[in-house]
């Protein structure tokens, strides 16, 4: 069996062959991506958009000689491990080339979808988050290797926050604490970091993997999550650790404006969908929402909450607290952007009557994917 191994230190990620029913392995290579065997006797692989080929032996599992090139352009992602070639059993190899760039705008909506404007430039934008002062909004940005910036509304002008070259989490991997003087930043790696923004110092405070899920009201405490567990983590350091007990398998929690219920996702039915608890006892599940979706986002009123269907429509549902949890029909407001509802592409205002929306930059000049077959690719290749 070949596979790819990843380790804390991105680095150290490896190619290995194991036995089947055997605990020993055999380490073939770095890699930060998957690899694949070739019945002409190559182990391909691909760094920095080039595929490789260099022979392996099959007795001692070590590669040999110099790795050649095979293809140029060829689409990977190094956080993931994931790139696009295949090689058939006889030898046949095909791999994708030529994908465009994930360029998104942040865009200004208001309720009927109208576009009001946009913030900052474009790029490789996801996960915004507003401030609760309504004058920067954080983001992740980047290629492969994202990091947490912040942009100031007024002026547009960008901060960077982390310099890690390891992809925070997937979803809502920057969560602003109620002063909005910090941030809680969830790396897929490195654990929970606190950032004062002014100032851009670091303040490390779990290396566990864990993620960051939202601030409680008063500041003093992070709602977290891991596996199957919902804790705070509450004390000036955040390293006092209280379990909520009971809590259900969800994820993305949100916490209410007054603290009192949260807001998160389950998918016990097969499909996301969106439930309401108080918090922190978890005493009542009520299901609000009637179509499939993903990121809830409280008001700042705690009377409406709102999410993205899994088919791109911004849903709103009135939600009243005061003798249980009571949830209007939920309507659709507009249908925005396109791709997986597990990465988060919208942040509210504090009224709720403005949306910012991470939205793919439409290029007609674009070019589109390729897929190339190769027949007899390794005749050219020197063996050692």
């Amino acid at each position: 069996m070949l596979y790819l191994a990843e380790h804390k230190d991105p680095a150290e990620n490896a190619i290995y062959v194991q036995e089947l029913g055997s605990a020993k392995r055999v380490r073939v290579l770095n890699t930060l991506t998957r690899a694949m065997w070739s019945p002409t006797g190559y182990l391909l692989f691909v760094r920095e958009g080039t595929l490789f080929a260099q022979p392996m032996d099959l007795k001692t599992f070590q590669v040999q000689g110099q790795a050649q090139a095979v293809a140029q352009d060829v689409a990977a992602n190094d956080t993931g491990g994931r790139n696009t070639f295949a090689i058939s059993s006889n030898g046949v190899l095909v791999y994708r080339s030529g994908a465009p760039v994930d360029t998104r705008q942040l865009t200004w909506r208001d309720r009927d979808g109208k576009v009001l404007g946009t913030v900052g430039p474009s790029g490789k934008i996801l996960n915004p988050s507003l401030s609760p002062d309504g004058k920067s909004v954080a983001v992740t940005m980047g290629d492969i290797e994202m990091d947490a910036w912040v942009i100031n509304l007024a002026s547009g002008v960008l901060a960077r926050l982390t310099r890690d070259a390891t992809a925070p989490l997937f979803y809502h991997a920057v969560v602003w604490s109620p002063d909005s003087q910090r941030l809680a930043v969830t790396h897929a790696r490195l654990g929970i970091e606190e950032i004062v923004v002014a100032t851009g110092q670091i303040l490390p405070q779990s290396n566990e993997r864990m993620i960051a899920e939202d601030w409680t009201p008063d500041g003093v405490g992070l709602l977290c999550s891991a596996s199957s567990e919902l804790f705070l983590l509450t004390s000036a350091d955040l390293t006092k650790r209280q379990i909520i007990p009971g809590t259900p398998h969800g994820k993305v929690y949100r916490l209410s404006p007054d603290g009192q219920f949260v807001a998160y996702v389950l998918d016990e039915s097969g499909v996301s969908e969106i439930y309401v608890s108080p918090f922190p006892s978890f005493a009542v599940k009520r299901k609000v929402s009637s179509v499939p979706g993903f990121f809830p986002l409280w008001a700042k009123s705690g009377e409406e909450l709102f999410y993205r269907s899994n088919e791109g429509w911004m849903m709103s549902i009135g939600i009243h607290t005061g003798g249980g949890i009571e949830a209007s029909v939920p309507k659709p407001l507009f249908k925005f952007g396109s791709g997986s509802t597990l990465v988060n592409r919208f942040a509210v205002s504090a009224d709720g009557t403005r949306f910012l929306t991470s939205e793919p930059v439409k290029d007609g000049n674009a070019e589109k994917p390729a897929i190339t077959l190769v027949l007899n690719w390794a005749a050219d290749m020197k063996r050692p």
